[in-house]
This record gives C-alpha cells, structure tokens and sequence, in this order.
C-alpha cells in the first residue's frame, strides 16, 4: 500500500522527494460517559473551559515571519499593477498620430 502512497505524494508536491512512510493503524477510541448519555443531535458541552497555552515562541516567530511575507508579496503586485498601468500609459500616448 505504501507504494502507490509514496507515488501520489511525489506526483502532488512537485520536488518531493518521498521514499518511505509508515502508515498507522487506526487507534480505538472510547466514548466518554457523556457522550453516550447525550441525546441525538445534542452536542455535550465542556463543563470546565479549555485553557490555552502560550504558544512557543518559535511559533511566534513564524507567524510573524509569514505576516511580513505576505504583506511584501502585496507590496510587490500592486508595485507590478502601478507598473503596468504606467507602460500601457506610455503605449497609448507613443501610438497616438501627431
């Protein structure tokens, strides 16, 4: 099975380069005592809030780093639509009969 699995992987990403991959066996999971007492089409609530970690600041760090290229990468299409815009300006008035 791992064959065909490591074939599509190298097809989708292009560069990739997948030899191997271990695929896991899917894990039992129980049902908790509330979810079983939860009539049809009820969703059981958290009795206590989920409390969130800090995230690392590694994580910070790339989030911030992926916010910064995004913004450039905008910067640089409306530069490319200013560009264009002003090429196309510079057409038009050299087609233009004197």
């Amino acid at each position: 099975m791992t064959s065909p699995l490591n074939s599509a992987a190298n097809e989708t990403v292009r560069g990739a380069n997948v030899r191997a991959l271990h695929v896991l066996v899917p894990a039992c999971v129980k049902a908790s005592p509330t979810a079983a007492a939860t009539p049809a089409g009820q969703s059981a609530a958290p009795a206590v809030p989920v409390e969130r970690r800090t995230p690392p600041d590694g994580y910070r760090c790339a989030i911030e780093a992926h916010r910064q290229a995004t913004r450039s990468s905008r910067d640089i299409t409306q530069a490319v639509q200013r560009q264009t815009a002003a090429m196309r300006e510079l057409s038009r008035r050299a087609a233009r009969p004197r």
